[in-house]
C-alpha cells in the first residue's frame, strides 16, 4: 500500500522529491512530538497507561480538540493529552502551552522577519540598535507592543 509521500515521488515533477521530504519531516516531527506528549502525561501521572499506582494523581481523559502548531517544517498537527480529577496542582504541558499555535523559535523568527522589515524606520529613530539586540535584549517591550506573545514561563 502506498503512503502519500511514495506515490509523490514517483511522479516526474520537479518539486515532486522536495514535497516528500517535506512531508516525511512533518510526520516525523508529529509521531515525535505525540510521543513527547504522552510521556510527559505518563512522567506526571506516575505510571504508564492502563497501569495502576499507589499514589492517585489523576487519570488520562481523552484528548484536547486537534490543532495546528506551526514549528519550523511547517504546520503540525497535534492532539494534547488531558488529564481529569487532577491533584491539586493540576497538569499543564510544559511541551505546549494553552492555546500555542506557534512555536517560540518561529515567533521570534516572525517578529524578527516584520522587524527587518521596519529596519529603516527602527534605525532612523534608534541608531545603533540592531533588530538582533531588539529580538534578543528587549523581549518585554515586543511582548508590550503585542509583536511577541509571553511563553508558558511568561517571558518571551
Amino acid at each position: 500500500m502506498a503512503t502519500a509521500y511514495q506515490t509523490q515521488v514517483t511522479q516526474n515533477q520537479p518539486g515532486a522529491v522536495q514535497d516528500a521530504l517535506e512531508t516525511l519531516v512533518r510526520e516525523g516531527a508529529r509521531r515525535m512530538l505525540a510521543a513527547a506528549l504522552e510521556e510527559e502525561v505518563n512522567a506526571f501521572l506516575g505510571r504508564q497507561r492502563y497501569q495502576r499506582s499507589q499514589e492517585f494523581r489523576g487519570y488520562r481523559n481523552g484528548y484536547h480538540p486537534a490543532r495546528q502548531l506551526t514549528v519550523g517544517v511547517g504546520a503540525v498537527d497535534v492532539r494534547v493529552p488531558r488529564v481529569a480529577q487532577v491533584a491539586p496542582e493540576g497538569f499543564q504541558s510544559q511541551i505546549v502551552a494553552r492555546y500555542q499555535r506557534v512555536s517560540q523559535t518561529t515567533q521570534r523568527l516572525f517578529v524578527r522577519l516584520y522587524l527587518e522589515a521596519w529596519r529603516p524606520a527602527i534605525s532612523s529613530r534608534c541608531s545603533g540598535v540592531s533588530v538582533q539586540v531588539l529580538v534578543t535584549e528587549y523581549p518585554e517591550c515586543l511582548h508590550r507592543l503585542g509583536l511577541l506573545d509571553a511563553g508558558p514561563g511568561g517571558r518571551a
